[in-house]
């Protein structure tokens, strides 16, 4: 039975053989019972990967082994049973938050029981980026800090980098002043990946100034309403004292709404003030209470003859100011005036008033309208005199036969009515009294 088992099964393989197509004369192995060149290879070899350049906290990056076949190589880098032949190590690239990682391709040779050691370095790609200053006329220079991952540079124009770390980055621009105008620009991050970024721009422009908006001549309690307008059609309005920030520089007027409190306004001329960069300007307005003015217009006077007026009231003062020329009266404070007319004399006439007092209403930025009638004295003397204080004088007025005395004191115009014809002047009582070293007060002249 052995004999037999043994004997098909060669039959067995002989057959196999020829139809495979061996010719049979094939050379055969007799130590293996193979036949030269028929037979596959299972021969195999190891490998063991290491990393550097990597940070400590790197996970393990996808690395493979490729060649007639493709193997992963596992996280520690042991890789067995590797069959014999060339391969390219291929590592996957390592992104670690900003940071790009790269290894080279390498190549090796696994041989059949053989144990390869292999170091995979990787680098760390740098970030490129370009920094673009602007804004500054050609005259003053820029000046920003640039500051990130070992770096710390000033800068004092546009600049190109290709060889920096990545990670975020810092730019601070500082003023920069021609002495009397400030620029400043806004300070910038950027946070660079490896490889190419975009580019970062910094523009200066004119620094902003502020402006401190006053005001005085109120009652208290009364609040204005003040507007504030400058370039680029700026416009504020504010009701108290107050400091405007982030002004662009230039050109500003501060104006206020009258005020009303009760019959009084009050107003204040408006300021223009010069906003400069990075400085502080002031504007203080000054309220003052509106003055009115009395206009008055006479009837009855020849022409080029003026009006006489003594204004009695509350401003300028309570006392007592005399108008030679009265048509408008500006600049009165509020309130109630007393008018004494005067008679005028003018062309060898005296006019007299037709009511000597009258009495007015001055309002807070209003003019008030009077009228007053003069009308010819009939034939007269109108004898104007200025007398010592300290007593009177009687004169006579006298023609043929009749006469007029008339007592005279302090300054003023006295009308004696006469009928036509030539008449004489004289003292006839000199009661003046003397001066302080004792001398006779004496009528010294006149016309």
């Amino acid at each position: 039975m052995h004999r037999l088992h043994l004997l098909l099964t060669l039959l067995l393989l002989g057959t196999l053989a020829l139809g495979c197509g061996d010719s049979p004369n094939a050379r055969r192995n007799q130590d293996a019972g193979e036949h030269d060149g028929g037979d596959i290879d299972h021969a195999t070899g190891s490998l063991s990967l290491s990393l550097e350049g990597l940070p400590p906290e790197s996970p393990w990056p996808n690395i493979a082994l490729v060649g007639d076949t493709t193997l992963s190589v596992p996280e520690g880098g042991i890789l067995d049973a590797i069959p014999v032949g060339q391969y390219q190590v291929v590592a996957q690239n390592m992104v670690l938050d900003l940071a790009t990682y790269n290894a080279p391709v390498a190549n090796l040779t696994i041989e059949a029981d053989q144990h390869v050691e292999l170091t995979l370095s990787y680098a760390l790609l740098p970030a490129s980026w370009q920094v673009i200053i602007e804004g500054l006329p050609g005259t003053l220079t820029p000046q920003v800090n640039l500051s990130g991952p070992n770096t710390d540079v000033i800068l004092n124009a546009s600049a190109l980098f290709d060889d920096l770390t990545p990670g975020t980055y810092h730019l601070t621009p500082q003023q920069v002043s021609d002495g009397t105008t400030t620029y400043h620009a806004a300070v910038r991050t950027a946070a660079l990946t490896s490889g190419a970024n975009d580019p970062t721009t910094i523009t200066y422009g004119l620094a902003n100034g502020q402006l401190q908006v006053s005001f005085q001549g109120l009652p208290a309690g009364v609040s204005p309403t003040i507007t504030i307008s400058g370039p680029g059609g700026y416009s504020a309005t504010v009701n108290s004292a107050t400091t405007l920030q982030d002004l662009v520089p230039g050109i500003y007027v501060v104006s206020a709404a009258d005020v009303t409190q009760g019959d009084l306004n009050y107003s204040a001329p408006p300021q223009s003030v010069e906003v400069l960069s990075d400085a502080i300007a002031s504007a203080h307005l000054n309220f003052g209470m509106a003055t009115g003015q009395l206009n008055v217009v006479t009837q009855g006077l020849p022409a080029g003859a003026a009006a006489s007026v003594t204004l009695t009231g509350p401003a300028p003062s309570t006392a007592q100011t005399t108008y030679p020329d009265v048509t408008n009266l500006p600049g009165l404070a509020p309130g109630q005036y007393t008018l004494t007319f005067h008679n005028v004399n003018a062309g060898g006439s005296s006019y007299e008033p037709a009511t000597r007092t009258t009495t007015a209403s001055v309002q807070s930025g209003q003019t008030t309208h009077l009228t007053q009638t003069y009308a010819a004295l009939d034939g007269g003397l109108a004898l104007s005199h200025d007398l010592p204080s300290t007593g009177s004088l009687t004169i006579r007025v006298a023609s043929a036969g009749i006469s007029h005395s008339r007592q005279l004191s302090g300054q003023g115009t006295a009308h004696i009515p006469l009928d036509p014809g030539t008449w004489s002047l004289s003292v006839s009582v000199n009661q003046l009294g003397t001066d302080a070293w004792g001398n006779v007060y004496t009528v010294v002249g006149g016309s």
